[in-house]
């Protein structure tokens, strides 16, 4: 059973990347920052650079997935 909640459960890469759709509509991705991201996920600066080196790879991420 836990194996099956783990699953489901989204991961940091996802949760950035959900998360980011959200600011960048709101704010615009020019004014959004990483730290917008990190705040609003609750997550540190280092732990978003571990999954994706910049800004611009997570757009890139959120084009891929289109």
């Amino acid at each position: 059973m836990a194996s099956a909640t783990r699953s489901k459960r989204l991961t940091n890469r996802d949760r950035i990347l959900a998360e980011s759709v959200n600011i960048f509509n709101r704010m615009g991705a020019a004014s959004t920052s990483t730290n917008h991201i990190c705040s609003a996920i609750g997550i540190s600066p280092g732990n978003l650079y571990f999954h994706f080196k910049n800004k611009e790879e997570i757009v890139y991420a959120l084009f891929e997935r289109m």
